[in-house]
């Protein structure tokens, strides 16, 4: 028994329309990112341990590094599928060039 399938047309079209919202979803996050935490940056300086072990010792979590933790994670998250995206698009592109090729 063999499975036949049809090509649908639309599927090119509705490929391109999703890929071109998400760019402008992850476009539109970073700008959202950047006004209102502002730029993705490396801490100054890392923490000791004299100044790690009460924070991780304690119950009470200054509000300056929960709000850092969470921004910074925010910002790695959107390079995170920033970059998968790219990658994505260099495979697409490197299988049209390459279609022939054995």
């Amino acid at each position: 028994m063999t499975a036949t399938t049809q090509y649908d047309e639309k599927q090119p079209q509705r490929s391109w329309l999703g890929l071109g919202w998400l760019v402008i979803g992850l476009i539109g996050c970073a700008l959202i990112l950047h006004r209102f935490v502002g730029p993705p940056h490396v801490p100054r300086h890392l923490p000791t341990w004299d100044t790690a072990v009460p924070i991780l010792r304690g119950s009470y979590l200054a509000p300056e590094i929960v709000a850092s933790v969470l921004t910074t994670t925010a910002w790695l998250v959107w390079l995170w599928i920033a970059a998968s995206l790219t990658l994505r698009l260099l495979v697409g592109v490197a299988d049209i060039v390459a279609s022939g090729a054995v």
